[in-house]
């Protein structure tokens, strides 16, 4: 049912969202993390704030509305200053006229189609004239529910970080430390809302945008609640979320292949020892004369192809395939991760992180190569 309404919301909503992205482009090109940036939004903007996500259905972390204070971005520590939350708007204008100071209103501010707008222009004011001494009492609470939600925060971490150390992680290949992974056993057993509240908490550690509510419940329902065998994947905003053997982890979810692939290191046909990045992460090298080693040569680097199969020393010759389940690397994680291969018969030699093939490896106390893998998170987490 084609509904005109919602689609006029939807697209000032769009445009709304735009609009702060490209603020915050412009302050993260001009802002060091040494920095400071002020902001002037004051307490009129925190309460507009938090009915806004109450009707939203938000939890904790919505309702705690604007920070005080915040880093820029994950990757650009200029703190973001609010020092007028605790003042209301009038105030401001009053000192502004006292003082002669001159603003700049936008006139976009008056367009109660925008959900904000329409807060500020139409509802709040009828409730102001009602309870006109309350607003306050609404900065009491907004200020408890901050300090309520940092505390659970802490709380919920340290107990994930502390069942985290009393478990083992060796269904996680090494290659894959680097990507934040959540132990699905850590929530076994409890009700969907603590669920919940683990799962945001343990995210609210990489992404500053957190799935809402009816996307917390499609992650339950399709991740949680799915086969052990499957690997399903949810997205949102520029995240993305995959399941593989009892763990969660968290990816960038601007292109398809959610790990960042090198452009100019697509495919190398003349490989001799040097260490890369690319294939979606960072491929290493060391010169190593006990153990398995790869015999020093030049070499071919490409991807995963269907059909590949490797004997690695000692073992039967297998698909990849399945030597990809029995080393534990997810589906997303195998498109991109390097082969090195004879540059004459495209007869694989080894898998980094994984195996030396028959054939190519040196004899004892010779020199050869310890190639080694580690995937990299696009948002380098």
């Amino acid at each position: 049912m084609y509904c005109r309404e919602c689609n006029i919301k939807s697209a000032w909503k769009k445009l709304e969202q735009a609009a702060r992205s490209a603020r915050y482009e412009i302050f993260s090109k001009y802002c060091q993390s040494n920095d400071v940036l002020l902001q002037g939004h004051h307490l009129d903007d925190q309460i507009e704030t938090f009915f806004m996500r109450a009707v939203r259905g938000s939890g904790l972390a919505g309702l705690a509305s604007i920070p005080q204070q915040r880093s820029l971005s994950r990757d650009n520590h200029c703190q973001v200053l609010r020092p007028l939350l605790a003042l209301e708007k009038i105030q401001l204008i009053q000192y502004a006229k006292e003082h002669q100071l001159h603003w700049v209103e936008d006139e976009s501010n008056l367009d109660s189609k925008m959900d904000r707008n329409w807060w500020r222009n139409e509802l709040l004011p009828q409730v102001w004239r009602r309870y006109p001494e309350q607003k306050k009492s609404l900065f009491r609470t907004i200020n408890n529910v901050q300090h309520e939600h940092a505390l659970l925060q802490t709380l919920i971490v340290d107990k994930l970080m502390s069942k985290s150390e009393q478990q083992s992680d060796a269904l996680i290949h090494p290659a894959l430390k680097d990507i934040p992974s959540f132990d699905l056993s850590l929530i076994h057993g409890l009700d969907q809302s603590s669920g919940f509240s683990y799962l945001r908490a343990w995210l609210a550690q990489y992404v500053d945008i957190l799935p809402s509510t009816v996307q917390m419940q499609i992650i339950y329902a399709e991740m949680i609640h799915a086969r052990a065998d499957s690997e399903p994947k949810v997205s949102w905003a520029t995240s993305c979320l995959h399941r593989y053997q009892g763990y969660l982890y968290l990816l960038n979810a601007k292109s398809n292949s959610t790990i960042e692939v090198s452009s100019t290191i697509d495919r190398k046909n003349n490989w001799q020892g040097e260490s890369l990045n690319g294939f979606g992460g960072y491929l290493e090298c060391t010169e190593k004369t006990d153990g398995l080693a790869l015999k020093p040569a030049s070499y071919k680097i490409r991807c995963w192809k269907a059909g590949d199969v490797a004997k690695p020393i000692g073992r039967s010759t297998r698909k990849l395939k399945k030597w990809w389940q029995d080393y534990n690397v997810p589906n997303w994680a195998r498109q991109h991760w390097p082969i090195i291969v004879d540059k004459d018969t495209d007869e694989i030699a080894a898998i980094p992180g994984l195996f030396i093939c028959h054939g190519y490896s040196v004899s004892r106390d010779q020199l050869g190569w310890q190639v080694n893998y580690r995937v990299i998170s696009k948002n380098d987490f």
